[in-house]
């Protein structure tokens, strides 16, 4: 690999060669996996442009972007770059537009936030706007506990066990805890007991860590 390529032209070179590799020893590669590497390029490239609107409306010249440090690089670019769902990409283009801001604060920046983001679905995401928008909606009033009928309150149309698998999913990866926790018996990582147990919930110090890194 020639020393004077850029590091973009690097990338796309041994993606190359990795394609040309599955399509030597796998046939079928190309039928399994037809062009990955540009998709997963568009898919990168689309949330680093939608960080950089978000960037410029701040008024960060590219110049003065913070450098990002090589855990949060080397775990940002794998994820993302196989995100294919709008919702989510704009979450995605949210941190990594945060991690670039040299006024966000860095330690507000965790890598654990990319394995968050790599397990939500377009629901959870939905409901954790829904959850963010209460916060900038309160006006200063501490908002400490949601219950499930202010969340869909406008998208009654979500189903019930989508809901709940959604919410589920969330205190999986600790962003919401009950805020009744006489309600729930704990087993594992799962809580059982009444079905409401998760309403009302509110969000864990991880939960707002990661709403403000991510959807603000």
């Amino acid at each position: 690999m020639r020393s004077d390529m850029t590091p973009i032209s690097k990338i796309e070179t041994l993606q190359g060669l990795m394609v040309e590799m599955l399509n030597k020893y796998i046939p079928d590669a190309e039928i399994w996996f037809p062009n990955i590497a540009i998709r997963k390029n568009i898919h990168i490239l689309t949330i680093a442009l939608a960080a950089k609107e978000f960037l410029d409306a701040r008024g960060i010249r590219s110049d003065e972007y913070r450098l990002l440090n090589d855990k949060i690089q080397f775990s940002f670019y794998p994820a993302a770059s196989i995100e294919d769902q709008p919702d989510l990409q704009r979450l995605w283009s949210r941190l990594l537009a945060n991690a670039l801001d040299p006024n966000f604060e860095s330690e507000n920046v965790r890598v654990c936030f990319i394995g968050i983001l790599k397990e939500l679905a377009p629901l959870d995401a939905l409901i954790l706007d829904k959850i963010n928008s209460f916060f900038l909606s309160s006006e200063g009033e501490e908002v400490t506990s949601f219950s499930k009928t202010e969340i869909t309150k406008e998208s009654p149309e979500i189903p019930d066990n989508e809901y709940w698998l959604s919410m589920h999913n969330l205190f999986r990866l600790g962003c919401i805890w009950p805020s009744s926790f006489e309600k729930v018996i704990q087993i594992g990582s799962s809580p059982i007991g009444k079905s409401g147990s998760l309403d009302p919930i509110s969000l864990t110090p991880l939960g707002m860590a990661f709403l403000k890194a991510c959807l603000n």
